[in-house]
Protein backbone atom coordinates (compact mmCIF):
# COMPACT_ATOMS: atom_id res chain seq x y z
CA UNK A 1 0.00 0.00 0.00
CA UNK A 2 1.06 3.39 -0.79
CA UNK A 3 -0.47 6.73 1.04
CA UNK A 4 0.15 9.64 0.95
CA UNK A 5 -0.90 13.39 3.09
CA UNK A 6 -0.55 16.90 1.77
CA UNK A 7 -1.43 20.80 2.92
CA UNK A 8 -0.45 23.80 1.78
CA UNK A 9 1.96 25.31 4.72
CA UNK A 10 2.78 29.26 4.86
CA UNK A 11 5.97 30.78 4.62
CA UNK A 12 6.96 32.43 7.28
CA UNK A 13 10.31 33.87 6.86
CA UNK A 14 11.78 36.39 5.03
CA UNK A 15 15.30 35.58 3.36
CA UNK A 16 17.34 38.78 1.65
CA UNK A 17 20.82 38.47 0.34
CA UNK A 18 22.32 41.59 0.10
CA UNK A 19 26.19 42.54 -1.08
CA UNK A 20 28.69 45.21 -1.71
CA UNK A 21 30.52 45.60 -5.11
CA UNK A 22 33.99 48.13 -5.64
CA UNK A 23 35.24 48.53 -8.79
CA UNK A 24 39.08 49.60 -9.06
CA UNK A 25 42.98 49.80 -10.04
CA UNK A 26 43.69 48.84 -5.89
CA UNK A 27 42.39 45.43 -4.68
CA UNK A 28 43.65 45.84 -1.24
CA UNK A 29 41.74 49.28 -1.01
CA UNK A 30 38.92 47.67 -2.70
CA UNK A 31 38.79 44.82 -0.44
CA UNK A 32 38.70 47.53 2.58
CA UNK A 33 36.11 49.07 1.51
CA UNK A 34 33.82 45.98 0.89
CA UNK A 35 34.65 44.50 4.00
CA UNK A 36 34.02 47.72 5.86
CA UNK A 37 30.25 48.14 4.16
CA UNK A 38 29.75 44.51 4.86
CA UNK A 39 30.77 44.56 8.82
CA UNK A 40 28.53 47.96 8.92
CA UNK A 41 25.86 46.13 7.83
CA UNK A 42 26.36 42.97 10.00
CA UNK A 43 26.62 45.25 12.86
CA UNK A 44 23.33 46.70 12.42
CA UNK A 45 21.62 43.67 11.21
CA UNK A 46 22.80 42.27 14.60
CA UNK A 47 21.10 45.56 16.43
CA UNK A 48 18.20 43.41 15.58
CA UNK A 49 17.48 40.38 17.77
CA UNK A 50 15.04 39.11 15.27
CA UNK A 51 17.43 38.76 12.21
CA UNK A 52 19.93 36.64 11.74
CA UNK A 53 22.62 37.45 9.34
CA UNK A 54 25.47 35.47 7.35
CA UNK A 55 28.39 36.60 5.48
CA UNK A 56 28.23 34.42 2.09
CA UNK A 57 30.89 34.51 -0.86
CA UNK A 58 33.37 37.55 -1.04
CA UNK A 59 35.60 37.59 -4.25
CA UNK A 60 37.83 39.11 -5.88
CA UNK A 61 38.31 38.73 -9.35
CA UNK A 62 40.18 40.90 -12.22
CA UNK A 63 38.33 42.78 -14.82
CA UNK A 64 39.77 42.93 -18.66
CA UNK A 65 38.93 45.35 -21.15
CA UNK A 66 40.31 44.46 -25.00
CA UNK A 67 42.33 41.77 -23.25
CA UNK A 68 44.40 43.87 -21.03
CA UNK A 69 43.76 44.02 -17.27
CA UNK A 70 41.70 47.07 -16.40
CA UNK A 71 41.29 46.64 -12.50
CA UNK A 72 39.60 44.76 -9.97
CA UNK A 73 36.12 44.00 -9.04
CA UNK A 74 35.25 43.17 -5.23
CA UNK A 75 32.07 41.69 -3.91
CA UNK A 76 30.96 40.26 -0.88
CA UNK A 77 27.43 38.83 0.08
CA UNK A 78 25.57 38.75 3.32
CA UNK A 79 21.99 36.53 3.97
CA UNK A 80 19.40 38.34 6.23
CA UNK A 81 16.54 35.92 7.60
CA UNK A 82 13.82 36.59 10.39
CA UNK A 83 9.77 35.92 10.68
CA UNK A 84 9.30 39.55 11.58
CA UNK A 85 8.92 40.77 7.70
CA UNK A 86 8.01 44.78 8.38
CA UNK A 87 11.44 44.89 10.42
CA UNK A 88 13.69 42.91 7.76
CA UNK A 89 11.90 44.89 5.09
CA UNK A 90 12.66 48.03 7.08
CA UNK A 91 16.49 47.13 7.16
CA UNK A 92 16.93 46.17 4.06
CA UNK A 93 15.55 49.54 2.90
CA UNK A 94 18.10 51.60 4.85
CA UNK A 95 21.31 48.95 4.29
CA UNK A 96 20.35 49.83 0.19
CA UNK A 97 21.65 53.11 0.48
CA UNK A 98 25.10 50.98 0.68
CA UNK A 99 24.00 47.48 -0.38
CA UNK A 100 22.58 46.03 -3.53
CA UNK A 101 19.83 43.66 -3.03
CA UNK A 102 20.29 40.30 -4.84
CA UNK A 103 17.58 38.28 -4.15
CA UNK A 104 14.35 38.75 -1.72
CA UNK A 105 12.49 35.59 -0.85
CA UNK A 106 9.71 33.29 1.40
CA UNK A 107 10.96 30.34 3.38
CA UNK A 108 9.47 28.14 5.90
CA UNK A 109 11.33 28.13 8.98
CA UNK A 110 12.59 25.04 10.04
CA UNK A 111 10.22 24.80 13.17
CA UNK A 112 7.11 25.82 11.10
CA UNK A 113 8.62 22.96 8.78
CA UNK A 114 9.18 20.03 11.94
CA UNK A 115 5.71 21.01 13.01
CA UNK A 116 3.93 20.59 9.30
CA UNK A 117 5.46 17.44 9.09
CA UNK A 118 4.84 15.88 12.38
CA UNK A 119 0.92 16.72 11.34
CA UNK A 120 1.26 15.21 7.71
CA UNK A 121 3.32 12.07 9.01
CA UNK A 122 0.08 11.35 12.03
CA UNK A 123 -2.72 11.63 9.16
CA UNK A 124 -0.74 10.14 6.38
CA UNK A 125 -0.34 6.82 9.33
CA UNK A 126 -3.75 7.58 9.89
CA UNK A 127 -5.36 7.02 6.15
CA UNK A 128 -2.44 3.59 5.95
CA UNK A 129 -4.21 1.86 8.50
CA UNK A 130 -7.27 2.88 7.46
CA UNK A 131 -6.74 1.22 3.65
CA UNK A 132 -4.73 -1.50 4.86
CA UNK A 133 -7.86 -2.52 7.39
CA UNK A 134 -10.39 -2.29 4.23
CA UNK A 135 -7.95 -4.22 2.18
CA UNK A 136 -7.71 -7.16 4.77
CA UNK A 137 -11.76 -6.98 4.79
CA UNK A 138 -12.21 -7.14 1.08
CA UNK A 139 -9.77 -10.04 0.82
CA UNK A 140 -11.11 -11.93 3.73
CA UNK A 141 -7.95 -11.99 6.35
CA UNK A 142 -8.71 -10.89 9.59
CA UNK A 143 -5.80 -7.97 9.71
CA UNK A 144 -2.56 -7.35 8.25
CA UNK A 145 0.62 -7.09 9.60
CA UNK A 146 3.44 -4.28 8.89
CA UNK A 147 6.48 -5.74 7.24
CA UNK A 148 7.85 -2.63 6.23
CA UNK A 149 7.47 1.30 6.35
CA UNK A 150 9.20 4.01 5.13
CA UNK A 151 8.03 7.57 5.91
CA UNK A 152 9.61 10.34 3.51
CA UNK A 153 9.63 14.25 3.81
CA UNK A 154 10.34 16.44 0.84
CA UNK A 155 13.03 18.27 3.24
CA UNK A 156 13.33 21.33 0.95
CA UNK A 157 10.31 22.60 -0.59
CA UNK A 158 6.44 22.53 0.70
CA UNK A 159 5.10 19.30 -0.73
CA UNK A 160 3.56 16.00 0.13
CA UNK A 161 4.63 13.89 2.76
CA UNK A 162 4.67 9.81 2.07
CA UNK A 163 3.91 7.19 4.13
CA UNK A 164 4.73 3.65 2.26
CA UNK A 165 3.99 0.15 3.76
CA UNK A 166 4.20 -3.33 2.40
CA UNK A 167 1.24 -5.08 4.72
CA UNK A 168 -0.80 -8.22 4.50
CA UNK A 169 0.28 -11.66 5.76
CA UNK A 170 0.97 -14.22 2.70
Amino acid sequence: LSVSAERQVDNDTLVAVMSAQQEGNDPSRLAREVNQRIQQAVARARGNPDISVQTLGYETRPVYRKEALAGWRVRQSIRLESQESAALSKLIGELQQELGVDSISYAISPERRKQSEDLLISEAIARFKQRAEMVSAEIGHPGYRLVEMNVNTTGHSPGPLQVRAMAMEA
